[in-house]
């Protein structure tokens, strides 16, 4: 069951007090107003009503949608050691399905379960999979970017911003979110730059995904499928 809290935090540009609207374990079965708002990319968002500045709340929870089979455990950006956030959520999911009731078994059957940094990594799950998309293919097609531009896999953060018309793949280029003032409080990230991924280059990666993710042998990390936050300068 999804429950809120309010929250206070300090305005990181003015300090002013602001109330944010928090949701706790986010169960959007029932909720599918609450999925939007994260396709929007404003849910836990706000805007300093002395100042204007606009910062986002995050915090560690669970994102559960059954009726897609969907589970994503749900840390702030640049949580720390994704080995031990991965072995805590690990610990969470099997002894919520895996040593549940047999029906909580077989459910975890057919989840895919990830473990995500931000709400922003979050929203590009669930535009990934409503557009028919293998997140890891996603992850090959900002490396074959990073590749060819010349850009960093470790200090570069891209997103997927849209699925086109034509299934072609929009990223965003972003400068990413640091936290700012009190804790769970994050700063927007910035967009730097657009690119589009056609749709040959889509097919033609998933193709060889095989032979590509051996190139970039942290894709195939169970749970955290994510080009930046696996990265081996993560530590």
């Amino acid at each position: 069951m999804s429950t809120w809290r309010e929250t206070e935090v300090a305005c990181p540009q003015c300090g002013q007090v602001q109330h944010v609207r928090v949701l706790k374990g986010m169960h959007i079965t029932r909720l599918p107003e609450q999925r939007a708002a994260i396709l929007r990319g404003d849910l836990q968002r706000a805007q300093c009503a002395a100042c204007g500045v606009g910062f986002r709340y995050e915090a560690q929870s669970i994102y559960t949608d059954f009726s897609r089979y969907e589970y994503v455990a749900v840390e702030p950006p640049q949580g720390g050691d994704w080995r031990a956030l991965r072995a805590h959520h690990i610990g969470v999911f099997d002894r919520t399905f895996q040593m549940g009731p047999a029906v909580a078994s077989d459910l975890a059957g057919g989840v895919c379960p990830r473990l995500v940094f931000g709400l922003g990594a979050l929203r590009e799950k669930l535009l990934c999979w409503d557009a028919g998309l293998d997140d890891r293919v996603l992850e090959l097609c900002k490396a074959s970017w990073c590749a060819r531009e010349g850009v960093e896999t470790s200090s570069t953060l891209l997103r997927l911003e849209a699925v086109l018309d034509g299934g072609h793949m929009m990223l965003a280029v972003l400068e990413p979110s640091v936290r700012v003032g009190d804790a769970g409080v994050f700063s927007l990230p910035k967009l730097k730059a657009r690119a589009v991924i056609q749709k040959d280059q889509i097919e033609k990666l998933h193709r060889r995904q095989t032979t590509l993710i051996a190139e970039v042998p942290w894709l195939k990390e169970p749970w955290l499928v994510d080009l930046h936050d696996a990265h081996p300068d993560r530590g």
